[in-house]
């Protein structure tokens, strides 16, 4: 989301620009309110954002009619005007960002082929992971009474090298 005070200092920015530019012709000035606006939103345009999006086109149309209000001693710039000239030169807000869940699972898949497959035998001598001793179960095998790493001597299971050495 946007947060107040960068919003409220890019548009004073803006401003600050608008009333150095006022006597520059439209369409300069409209080139660059364009890649202002769109760098902005670029940044901005996340999901569940485009209300202050919205909000900050406007009020860049606000400040960009009022520069040109300034400009002559007529007080006639009609907001129909602005609006046209803001079709012509503002882009609109669209979400540019997909929702983080979905940009994460895009480079982050949960369906890997490495993933699925079970813990590797001979790293586990042979059984499965959960007889494995760990400190709060007793050092017996569930088969039988000795201890689980002389089961894997006593059936020849030895551990082997990650390179396939025997």
């Amino acid at each position: 989301m946007t947060i107040r005070k960068r919003m409220r200092k890019k548009l004073q920015e803006i401003k600050q620009q608008l009333r150095m530019r006022i006597h520059d012709p439209v369409p300069q000035t409209g080139a660059w309110l364009r890649s202002v606006v769109q760098g902005y939103f670029n940044y901005y345009a996340v999901p569940g954002n485009l209300d202050s999006l919205g909000l900050f086109r406007e009020r860049v149309l606000r400040y960009w009619g009022q520069a040109l209000k300034r400009r002559s001693q007529r007080h006639r710039y009609a907001w129909a005007r602005r609006l046209k000239l803001a079709a012509q030169w503002l882009p609109t807000p669209r979400v540019m960002h997909p929702w983080p869940l979905d940009r994460f699972a895009a480079t982050h898949p949960r369906q890997e082929p490495h993933a699925l497959m079970s813990a590797r035998a001979d790293l586990c001598g042979g059984r499965s992971v959960m007889i494995v001793p760990t400190a709060t179960v007793s050092r017996r095998n569930i088969s039988g009474n000795t201890h689980w790493a002389d089961s894997n001597k006593l059936n020849g299971n030895q551990f082997r090298a990650r390179d396939g050495e025997s």
